[in-house]
């Protein structure tokens, strides 16, 4: 009889234990953007990187309250792609001003990379984190471009951080979003 039950124990232990797995979202990060502490003073966004997490509660330390955005878009960075094709809270992307904002970008969690969002035109000299427009076409997904600083050129090193959280979620080439 024993014998007979072993197998059954093993696929009840193999069930138990890959039932978390299972149970994780598809997409394991995700891209929250907030307000500055002063309008204009996107050099306050540098302070975003102490926040370690950012999950249950989008409530910030300083008491500011970040914004997820569900839209379609892709960010591009110098490990590949990361692609969010969307989701059902489409009001996300009309309640966001992408000037002005700070954003930190978290994997499971823990915050990966926190800085400011600027467009590519923009004159400003930032040597943190930034998240740089590239195309905010209405209709169209949200492109984004991931870099150390700006301005910067696009194959500057990025640090150890993101290349060991992002590049398993990335892919090689550009995803195509609708």
């Amino acid at each position: 009889m024993w014998k007979r039950l072993r197998p059954v124990g093993a696929l009840l232990i193999s069930c138990l234990t890959m039932g978390p797995l299972a149970a994780e979202p598809a997409q394991s990060w995700a891209l929250w953007v907030v307000k500055p502490d002063r309008p204009g003073h996107l050099e306050s966004c540098a302070s975003l990187r102490t926040v370690s997490t950012l999950a249950g509660s989008t409530m910030l330390p300083d008491g500011r309250t970040a914004l997820r955005l569900e839209q379609p878009l892709s960010i591009r960075w110098q490990g590949g792609y990361l692609a969010q094709p969307g989701g059902p809270d489409k009001q996300a992307a009309e309640r966001w001003n992408a000037y002005d904002s700070c954003f930190l970008l978290t994997v499971r969690g823990a915050v990966v990379a926190a800085g400011a969002v600027v467009r590519q035109e923009s004159a400003r000299l930032l040597r943190f984190d930034t998240l740089v427009i590239r195309s905010d076409k209405a209709g169209a997904p949200l492109g984004l471009s991931l870099l150390p600083a700006f301005p910067a050129e696009f194959a500057q090193p990025v640090s150890p951080a993101w290349s060991q959280a992002l590049t398993p979620l990335s892919t090689t080439s550009a995803p195509t979003l609708r």
